[in-house]
């Protein structure tokens, strides 16, 4: 079983859906995941055509933190046994190349659930 937990489908996008960032920010992106086993996460960019400046730059930073302390929906005592990551991608120095559309998956043999975010970067004008 894995479990993505986006935010709901009406509630208001993240952020980096919403509003261009002006450019020398970071961003943030986080996912929380649970499964069992607990799932893997990954982060691509899917418009990129193979070109992925940030990572070239070494401008990202990808975490995973256990979340088991956090409510993955199981009862007091149920022993849901799920256990929840929450992932974090951030870019940091955001550039105008780095607008385009990221795809977070997690996967483990139960299966694989993707869920993609557009990032749009405001270029202030000069």
């Amino acid at each position: 079983m894995i479990t993505v937990a986006p935010p709901p489908p009406s509630s208001a996008p993240p952020a980096a859906t919403s509003s261009p960032l002006p450019l020398k920010l970071l961003t943030a992106i986080l996912l929380a995941a649970s499964g069992v086993p607990a799932p893997k996460v990954s982060w691509s960019k899917t418009d990129s055509g193979g070109d992925f400046p940030a990572a070239a730059e070494r401008r990202i930073a990808v975490r995973s933190f256990n979340g088991s302390g956090l409510d993955d929906g199981a009862e007091e005592g149920g022993g849901g046994g799920a256990t929840v990551i929450i992932n974090s991608f951030v870019i940091y120095g955001v550039k105008s190349e780095d607008m385009g559309v990221y795809q977070c998956s997690a996967s483990n043999p139960a299966g694989r659930v993707s869920w993609n975010i557009t990032l749009a970067v405001l270029e202030v004008p000069r």
